[in-house]
């Protein structure tokens, strides 16, 4: 394995990893709700903005909880312990936000390629912290399966916010017996 590690690699998947950094992330979190606002879709706002609020706390507990020490020898610098991937978490959120934006694009192709290419980049930043040796394969699974989770609880609610508050502003059907 230690052959596959050159220093031009090494700067290459560094690029990577930092598309799934909290800063990278939040600052994307914040354009697509700035977008979704503008379009008036006040409640994908809020289901984006708590589940990268929960993903970013659920890391957080995780790590303290579980304190689960890195892999040996690592090429970059981090902190806190290994379990979750808080990178492969944060990663989620770029396919939570490519299904939010995709409802603006026209076409089924544009849509596919939105999601396609967030998807593989949840993938390359996960696949990134185990080739920089920060992370097991479990950590990045972990983080994964956790953004993926809490993402998609808040997209359900999301869902069921949205189709009662339609229903409400419908008015009764007339006529039938009761």
């Amino acid at each position: 394995a230690d052959d596959l590690h050159t220093e031009g690699a090494v700067d290459v998947v560094q690029l990577i990893t930092d598309l799934g950094s909290f800063v990278t992330v939040s600052a994307l979190v914040l354009a697509t709700a700035v977008l979704l606002l503008v379009r008036r879709h006040f409640t994908e706002v809020v289901a984006l903005v708590a589940g990268a609020a929960l993903v970013y706390a659920a890391v957080r507990i995780a790590k303290e909880g579980i304190d689960r020490p890195r892999p040996a020898r690592p090429l970059e610098v981090a902190h806190d312990s290994s379990f979750p991937s808080g990178h492969a978490a944060y990663a989620t959120v770029w396919i939570g936000v490519a299904l939010l934006v995709a409802g603006a694009l026209r076409g089924l192709a544009s849509r596919a390629a939105l999601l396609t290419l967030a998807i593989v980049i949840a993938v390359a930043v996960g696949l990134s912290r185990i080739y920089l040796r920060v992370h097991f394969w479990s950590d990045v699974a972990g983080g994964w399966g956790l953004g993926a989770g809490i993402l998609g609880t808040c997209a359900a609610i999301a869902l069921i916010v949205s189709y009662i508050r339609q229903n409400e502003s419908e008015p009764a059907p007339s006529g039938g017996s009761p």
